[in-house]
């Protein structure tokens, strides 16, 4: 299963005596859910970036062979 920013965000746990601070727990799984937000808009950055670079790299490659075709 995976786990997407907006369950870390909305993930709720249930009460028992003497657990642990409920604010404490909300503040943490925000913080870790916009890092992970974060980190996901990076990656899809990188991924559109890599693409790019093949894109490019295709591209000269079509060059270099009609330059050796020409040749």
């Amino acid at each position: 299963m995976r786990i997407a920013p907006i369950d870390v965000a909305h993930k709720n746990f249930s009460r028992k005596l003497m657990g642990f601070d409920a604010e404490e727990v909300g503040n943490f799984l925000r913080d870790v859910a916009d890092q992970m937000e974060e980190l996901v808009r990076e990656r899809n950055s990188l991924k559109e970036q890599l693409r790019e670079k093949e894109l490019a790299i295709m591209e000269y490659k079509q060059r270099d062979e009609t330059l050796k075709a020409t040749i």
